[in-house]
């Protein structure tokens, strides 16, 4: 039986660069539009705010 692979990459950073990846990828497609990318995503428009302010996510990109 080979032994599991060796990951350097903490979950916890691995989690973060891909939910900030999905949010941005979510934003470009709706234009930069909160509430339309928050029903996308099956959120509140205040988590997702919440969400970006932790990504320091800015609308502004978006537009």
């Amino acid at each position: 039986m080979k032994a599991a692979p060796s990951y350097k990459r903490p979950l916890k950073a691995f989690m973060h660069t891909n939910e900030e990846q999905y949010i941005r990828k979510v934003l470009t497609l709706c234009g930069g539009n909160i509430s339309a990318a928050a029903k996308q995503l099956n959120i509140s428009r205040q988590s997702l705010q919440y969400h970006m302010k932790k990504l320091a996510i800015q609308k502004e990109e978006f537009i």
